[in-house]
């Protein structure tokens, strides 16, 4: 039945947040693009940034459940604040 198989799809799920970043420094721009850039490439989950105005950001994480979509925000969110650490602030908004 490789018929079947060929029209199935599997489960999608989406976890939104949005998050503040930013860096007062001369080349904060920068700093905080590498520093959301480096934390979401290591991501095995497809995940998408959108900018809401400056120092908001909206985050969206997309996986095949809830559980993997949340750990995989959580291991993105510590990698953002370890990169932007010492250089400017992070929080996330819930």
């Amino acid at each position: 039945m490789p018929f079947v198989n060929s029209q199935f799809k599997p489960p999608v799920v989406k976890v939104s947040k949005v998050f503040e970043i930013y860096s007062p420094q001369p080349d904060g721009i920068e700093i905080v693009k590498k520093a959301i850039l480096d934390a979401i490439s290591s991501s095995e989950n497809k995940v998408k940034i959108q900018y809401i105005s400056s120092p908001r950001y909206r985050i969206t994480c997309y996986a095949s459940n809830y559980k993997d979509a949340e750990k995989s925000l959580k291991k993105i969110f510590a990698n953002i604040e370890k990169n932007i650490r010492g250089k400017g602030n992070f929080r996330v908004i819930e």
